[in-house]
């Protein structure tokens, strides 16, 4: 159906990117339901295509801002929250959104819940929505004796922000951002 879908849409609208996008992203995870909720506003809002070019913009330029520690590049995205031009798009909007801009950049190196939880925070601080990013980690097991595996996500009003919660229970929290903000939700 969403193939259909996309095949009528860049057939309607001559563009041979939806094509393309089709197969880069339909053999990943939840890409159904990303292209899903994301296609028909990209395909007709002008205003959705520029926030997700926004997006795609940021999320290339992770690596980079990941250069400097976690807390420092952490300030410079908050003190980045108020937005040039208000922003009208929802938060699901702009929440599919941002995962579709990380599901179509495969940085390696950079896993996928750290690409999307900044990505997120990023969009959705400036949007108004006082989102809480959180790094923890955890023991793999007994198999792998001495390795950790991390994760990033976030919270909004203390609870996870689309997140299963049950997964976050095993990591322990390294660093919550904005602290004052974390502190005064938890």
């Amino acid at each position: 159906m969403i193939s259909e879908m996309l095949h009528r849409a860049s057939r309607l609208r001559g563009n041979p990117r939806i094509r393309i996008l089709w197969r880069m992203i339909g053999t990943k995870r939840g890409s159904v339901a990303i292209l899903r909720a994301t296609i028909p506003g990209l395909l007709y809002s002008s205003e959705r295509r520029i926030l997700f070019s926004q997006m795609k913009v940021f999320t290339r330029g992770l690596p980079g801002r990941l250069q400097a520690p976690l807390p420092e590049t952490l300030e410079l995205l908050i003190s980045d929250d108020i937005p040039d031009h208000p922003n009208y798009q929802t938060e699901a909007t702009i929440r599919n959104l941002a995962d579709l801009a990380v599901l179509l950049d495969d940085e390696p190196g950079l896993g996928y819940c750290l690409r999307s939880s900044l990505t997120r925070f990023y969009f959705l601080r400036r949007a108004g929505v006082p989102v809480i990013i959180h790094f923890g980690a955890r023991h793999m097991g007994k198999e792998h004796v001495g390795l950790l595996d991390g994760h990033a996500w976030l919270t909004l009003g203390g609870k996870p922000y689309h997140e299963i919660h049950e997964s976050l229970d095993s990591f322990a929290v390294m660093l919550s951002f904005p602290q004052h903000e974390a502190n005064t939700a938890a």
